[in-house]
């Protein structure tokens, strides 16, 4: 087995996620390295978002309920499923039984620890920020708006149907026909039709994004976290050359939910079935982006760390340079066999800032990773597989970046890290090789020692 195989191989063995007989993908890292850094790093595979909740249930039943998403008890959640501390994962899978990757599955896994809590504000400080500027956003009563923390998200293609009904078709290459007539039937998780009628009833409220009449994205906001979600490409999956995929009753909805201010961001062509978009659209997992909100002074540093730690080069934005009046982003994308990308959005100005910059500068004043702290804020993390972890121990020690290196269990490894200028974005790279260094053995059951942790301030 090469070496793109066996890394995803051993991804879908940590996630419990992948089917016998799938065929595995075999890629490799081929990196436009910066001078100085000279080790080609390996593959990376995303694997799994892991988020604080003070309330991992509800937060699971909120995907259950609204996306059609089922519990599932991944290796992470058995690891971390102790008497003092609740873990619970959910999953979402493509509704046309393709399974290339792990990307192919979304899974979320919802974690509140009582005892890794560092620094003196209360746990749930920045989920309260995030859901107070959601609801002021979506009531400031204008037809457009935008706040940072919409900017703190994961984005999922149209590979689902909100009907049970959609005619969808297969092409020769795999890959389904959303915008022709076929006889393939898909039933369960997204194409649900209970799932938007729930919204609807529930009157939830979810911001829209895209060109009118028809929303191509919708972002609502996960309850219980700091973070909301970005469902891509509605208007393509529901049939752009035919019928909107909606009844009257849920198309009214969508366009009575507050749009999104895309500020100044050019936006990209309506493809058509032959347009070289729409087949990258059609062609693409579930699971295609992370994207992380912050201030225009970091935004130069984190693309540049993207590319050198994980070895994300950077691609052309649709956004301008930062400036007073406009959104500005950059971003990062691994475009080998797959397509997964980094976005890094600084929305502060022209949108109020409502906590985000502090939601960054507070992990970074109470983060200490050089002594071995893991404080909770990191369990907010992007989980990345690779087929070893010296090579990322090497980059970041030349970078001078600290990292945690820890052992989760018997032959399964962690390299969890925080970007530079942006400390609320962490990765977690896992592995069964780490030789390069000493790991630590993670206890979900011990105190933490941070500076300023409750465990020192009871002292």
């Amino acid at each position: 087995m090469g070496g793109g195989a066996a890394i995803l191989f051993a991804a879908c063995v940590v996630l419990a996620a992948c089917h016998d007989g799938v065929q595995l993908l075999q890629t490799h890292l081929n990196l436009s390295l910066q001078p100085g850094l000279k080790e080609k790093l390996p593959a990376l595979m995303p694997l799994a978002r892991s988020l604080n909740s003070e309330d991992p249930e509800a937060a699971a039943q909120f995907f259950i309920r609204y996306f059609g998403a089922r519990k599932v008890a991944t290796n992470l959640t058995k690891i971390m499923q102790t008497p003092c501390l609740e873990a619970v994962s959910v999953e979402l899978s493509r509704q046309d039984g393709i399974l290339k990757s792990p990307m192919d599955k979304y899974t979320i896994t919802f974690i509140k620890d009582d005892l890794k809590w560092a620094g003196d504000l209360p746990r749930n400080t920045f989920e309260t920020l995030s859901d107070m500027a959601y609801r002021e956003m979506v009531t400031s009563g204008k037809l457009k708006d935008h706040r940072p923390w919409m900017d703190f998200h994961d984005g999922l293609m149209p590979t689902f149907w909100w009907r049970s009904d959609a005619d969808q078709s297969i092409y020769s290459d795999g890959t389904l026909n959303y915008l022709g007539k076929g006889t393939h039937n898909v039933s369960g998780g997204w194409c649900c039709r209970r799932n938007i009628t729930a919204i609807v009833e529930d009157n939830m409220p979810i911001q829209r994004f895209g060109s009118d009449p028809w929303p191509t994205s919708l972002r609502p906001k996960i309850h219980n976290s700091s973070w909301t979600i970005e469902m891509d490409g509605l208007y393509w999956a529901a049939g752009m050359l035919h019928a909107p995929d909606f009844t009257s009753e849920e198309f009214m909805w969508a366009l009575s939910q507050q749009k999104s201010d895309g500020g100044c961001r050019i936006i990209e062509p309506e493809p058509t079935t032959n347009d070289p978009l729409a087949m990258v659209w059609k062609r693409s997992s579930l699971w295609y982006k992370a994207t992380y909100a912050v201030d225009e002074a970091s935004l130069k540093v984190v693309t540049e760390f993207a590319n050198d730690a994980l070895g994300f080069p950077t691609v052309e934005s649709p956004f301008p340079e930062p400036n007073e009046d406009c959104i500005s982003a950059t971003w990062n994308e691994y475009n080998e066999s797959y397509n997964f990308r980094l976005h890094f959005v600084s929305a502060s100005p022209p949108f109020p800032n409502s906590g985000t910059d502090t939601y960054h500068k507070y992990q970074a004043s109470i983060r200490n990773l050089e002594s071995g702290c893991f404080d909770h804020y990191l369990y907010n993390s992007l989980i990345l597989w690779s087929e070893s972890l010296d090579p990322f121990v090497r980059r970041l020690q030349q970078l001078g970046t600290p990292f945690l290196a820890l052992r989760l269990q018997d032959q399964l490894f962690s390299l969890v890290f925080s970007f530079p200028a942006a400390a609320a974005i962490v990765v977690d790279i896992r592995s069964s090789i780490l030789s390069e260094v000493e790991p630590t053995d993670f206890d979900p059951c011990s105190h933490t020692q941070c500076s300023g942790s409750r465990d020192q301030r009871n002292a």
